[in-house]
């Protein structure tokens, strides 16, 4: 009896987990629901363990065949068996697959027991896999899973192979001793460096620069002296990487010396390859690379001296702003305005006393340079010496010191200010009290009003134009009646200060009061004059008062209302609901009430915006008056997502015409907003009734507008492709026509900035599939950037879509990423030729061409990636990561800012078609 009983327990201990759950039942259960039940599905697998992985292993089949179930088995188990604590089931399952591996001879399904092994393989899978390493068709993927293994035998297995290989599979082995920095194979790569075909020679010099062993200098410095000019660009890449690496492993001697051959061989004719050189010896020797660093923010060429700046920019310390200083003050104009903007990204302030003393120097490009300086510096006396410039300066330059004074904190630069009035020559009063107007000094309203009578008439004038900055609502009574008694040049000079003034009333309703008050009791010429007011005002009270005084028995009150009307619809800037009283009808989540979508804000998406916490949901706005209204335009929250809506209007509040109807509306939310034109309809209030949010269950309005009959805002006409076909991508003066991330990015100088610290997914509110996108590119020391291809709203553009890297591929922080992560590389998938980059402050421009599954970059003119994305994701790609996104057949362009400034400008694409 106790026989029997111990072998009933042992037969239920072998068979009891089969008996309960099959390879096959498991199968059936994939794919899981969630991640949850996907994982407890593997977790079973696993417990049955060898003879599980081998029935799956054994289900393979060549492509095409019906072994999906299978494949994605495996594909979990290849992942699961890695997590920390389960060495013991990541050696059966690596055991299995290596015996598969000696097994099966289809070279497709190899390929992918090789890329399983590349996640759960060790030390054990090294000798069979180097096997592989001289087969044409697993060479590559054989190369990549050893590679992501590692160890010290894979360097020998690379070596071992490399004799009597093709010349595809030598490039493949090449690269992995590159990668692998094996220093044992730098005689085989020099001997390499020397081949007859130029893939090998290429490649050969990359690994060896990556490699970073002496014993390359010479052969890398032939390379970068090549006849031929692309074979030169990359021998020269080779060389100057070979001496960052040589930096790395604390050989500064022999990496200086290759930094300094660079630099001065090409110093006097070539400022990119100089450059090069110089920020070699700045990565490599730090501040010991000084004297060649002035050397060339001495120089003649201005891309040079650029270069040297921007790396000396980096140089901390004193002692290096005292070297600087000195070429501060004395020699070649152009040079001395480079180091006074250097010494203002410094921000050293032992430079305060050199820039102060070029505000007032006789060379016009010193001179800016240094005033714009004294901007940064901001001491009492810096913010002197720029209102002492704006006084004395030609208009372009005056209006450009004004523009600094005015963006400094007003607690730095009015005091100053203030302390400069007294004796101050009219020419400087006059840059005062437009500093005071603009600023809103309240506080020197007694100078102001006092500088009306100066017997200089700049300084009238703009007493005049300051007195509305310095103004509150408080003081239009007194500023109503001294423009009404004025003449008629005075009142020109008062009306912005009476409309500025009366504008800081925040209640519409309350602004044209005491316009109103006046109106009921002037005389005719007094009523044109109290309808100029009205024309600056806007706002439901103004309108009715305006509408209704075209109706004046008198005719040059009826004709100047009729003017203003029809400046008005001109105009196309009357939002009526702007500032209006809000309600809706249902709860608000946080602090996002009604009122906010009606409150002039549209940039900010989050804290300007009405937020209720349910759809169907009504907002309704109270116009304030009875007035024809042909135009609405409307904001939702843009991230993606797309809102069905109606707008109503209606004269009591309890009837409603509905003007638009976007019930079954499909298009995404943008930045842009939406705007619907329609016939002019009568009324007083004004509904949007948000019926269905794509995303969740609650509606974000981030502004509703409404207009006047007449006065709305017209579609721009669509942009015009060139002779070429290309069309603008960006208008060059705001966002329209992008969506996404659009409060990470600003508008400056015609060029879209990604801002500091923000940046985020920019996308273009239109979807491409096949194209040809070009653009120009700035970038800033360290930048960082990317532009998303085919690219959704969510998710990361790396992997969800395409990104094609924008990188500073010369900052120090970047000198050890992968091939695949520098500047034009699509990212994780393909790796774009390096060294043709310009310096960095310097404008560069690119184009990426999508054409069905091929991808191509071209920099400067220089083809850097040209990638077939089948090849590049087969068996996997180079990062060993999933990219679903490069399937995708359409989606936007996208900037990808990661809180770096980078510019880009001349944005224009071709639309190919596809998808």
């Amino acid at each position: 009896m106790r026989t029997a009983g111990r072998s009933l327990l042992l037969l239920l201990t072998l068979v009891g987990p089969l008996a309960a759950q099959t390879v096959d039942e498991l199968l059936a259960k994939l794919p899981a629901p969630d991640a949850t039940a996907g994982q407890a599905v593997l977790a079973d697998l696993t417990k049955l363990g060898a003879a599980a992985y081998d029935q799956l292993l054994g289900r393979l089949q060549p492509a095409g065949g019906a072994d999906a179930a299978a494949r994605l088995a495996l594909n979990g188990l290849a992942f699961r068996v890695t997590r920390p604590g389960a060495e013991a089931e990541r050696q059966v399952f690596a055991a299995a697959l290596l015996r598969a591996l000696a097994a099966q001879t289809d070279a497709v399904v190899r390929a992918d027991l090789l890329a399983w092994l590349q996640l759960a393989g060790k030390d054990e899978a090294v000798p069979a896999i180097g096997k592989l390493l001289t087969d044409p068709a697993l060479a590559d993927p054989a190369a990549r899973a050893l590679l992501r293994i590692g160890g010290p035998a894979v360097a020998p297995a690379f070596l071992a192979a490399l004799p009597g290989a093709s010349e595809r599979v030598q490039l493949t082995l090449l690269q992995g001793l590159g990668a692998l920095r094996a220093t044992a194979a730098v005689p085989a790569l020099l001997s390499a460096a020397a081949s007859p075909i130029a893939d090998l020679r290429l490649t050969a010099w990359d690994a060896l620069a990556e490699i970073g062993d002496p014993r390359a200098q010479a052969a890398l410095a032939q390379a970068a002296a090549s006849t031929a000019k692309y074979e030169r660009a990359r021998g020269l890449a080779a060389y100057l990487r070979l001496a960052e690496r040589l930096g790395e492993e604390r050989q500064s001697a022999p990496a200086a010396a290759i930094g300094r051959e660079v630099w001065a061989a090409a110093r006097q004719a070539d400022p990119a390859v100089a450059s090069r050189g110089l920020a070699t010896l700045a990565l490599v020797l730090g501040e010991r690379a000084l004297p060649e660093l002035l050397d060339g923010l001495a120089s003649p060429l201005p891309e040079l001296r650029q270069a040297a700046a921007n790396l000396l920019a980096r140089l901390p310390g004193a002692a290096v702003t005292a070297k600087l200083l000195p070429l501060a003050k004395e020699g070649d104009p152009a040079v001395r305005a480079t180091v006074l903007t250097l010494l203002g990204r410094r921000g050293d302030a032992a430079a305060a006393p050199v820039v102060l003393a070029a505000c007032t120097d006789a060379d016009p490009a010193v001179r800016r340079a240094a005033l714009a300086v004294a901007a940064t510096l901001a001491t009492p006396d810096a913010v002197q010496a720029l209102a002492r410039g704006a006084a004395t300066a030609p208009p372009a330059d005056a209006k450009a010191l004004l523009g600094l004074l005015k963006q400094l904190p007003a607690e730095r630069v009015l005091p100053p200010c203030v302390a400069l009035w007294p004796g101050a020559a009219p020419a400087l009063q006059v840059v005062l009290l437009d500093l005071f107007g603009a600023r809103g000094a309240v506080a020197q309203r007694p100078l102001v009003v006092a500088a009306l009578t100066s017997p200089e008439a700049l300084v009238r004038r703009a007493a005049a134009k300051a007195l509305g900055g310095v103004s509150g609502p408080e003081h239009v009574p007194d500023l109503l009646q001294q423009y009404l008694a004025a003449d008629e040049e005075g009142r020109a000079a008062l009306l912005d200060t009476v409309t500025r003034a009366l504008a800081k009333e925040a209640d519409l309703e309350r602004q044209a009061a005491p316009v109103q008050a006046r109106y009921a009791g002037a005389t005719a010429a007094q009523q044109v004059a109290l309808l100029d007011i009205y024309a600056g005002l806007g706002g439901a009270k103004a309108i009715e008062q305006v509408a209704a005084a075209t109706q004046s028995q008198d005719t040059a009150v009826a004709k100047a209302a009729g003017s203003i009307l029809a400046e008005w619809r001109r105009s196309g800037a009357l939002n009526i609901a702007e500032g209006r009283p809000a309600k809706a009808d249902v709860a608000q989540e946080g602090n996002n009430s009604p009122d906010k979508a009606v409150d002039g804000n549209v940039a900010d998406r989050t804290g300007s915006a009405w937020f209720g916490n349910q759809t169907p949901a009504h907002l309704v706005i109270d116009l304030g008056a009875t007035v024809p209204v042909d135009t609405a335009k409307v904001w939702f929250y843009w991230d993606g997502r797309h809102y069905q809506y109606s707008v109503d209007l209606s004269t009591d509040g309890q009837t409603w015409q509905t003007v638009v109807d976007e019930s079954k509306n499909s298009t995404p939310a943008s930045a842009g907003g939406t705007l619907h034109h329609f016939d002019a309809v009568k009324a007083r209030w004004l509904r949007l009734t948000v019926l269905k949010n794509s995303a969740n269950q609650a509606c974000h309005v981030v502004e509703l507008q409404a207009f006047v009959a007449g006065t709305g805002p017209q579609p721009p006409a669509p942009p015009k492709p060139d002779e070429d076909g290309f069309t603008a991508l960006f208008n060059g003066t705001d966002l329209s026509g992008w969506i996404g991330a659009v409060n990470g990015y600003e508008v400056q100088d015609g060029a879209i900035v990604c801002i500091p610290e923000r940046g985020g997914k920019l996308l273009s509110e239109r979807q491409y599939a096949d194209f040809i996108f070009r653009f120009e590119f700035k970038l800033t020391p360290g930048a960082n950037n990317g532009v998303g291809v085919r690219c959704p709203p969510e998710g990361d553009a790396a992997y969800n879509a395409m990104e094609i890297q924008v990188l500073d591929d010369t900052a120090e922080q970047y000198a050890k990423l992968q091939p695949y992560q520098y500047h034009g590389s699509v990212y994780g998938v393909a790796a774009a030729r390096k060294g043709f980059q310009k310096p960095v402050g310097q404008w560069n421009s690119q184009e990426i061409k999508v054409v069905g599954r091929r991808v191509s970059v071209t920099l400067n003119g220089e083809l850097v990636v040209d990638v077939d994305l089948d090849e590049a994701a087969r068996p996997q790609t180079l990062d060993h990561k999933e990219h679903p996104g490069l399937a995708n057949t359409k989606g936007h362009l996208a900037f990808l800012g990661h809180g770096t400034r980078v510019e880009f400008r001349n944005l224009r694409i071709k639309d190919l078609g596809g998808g």
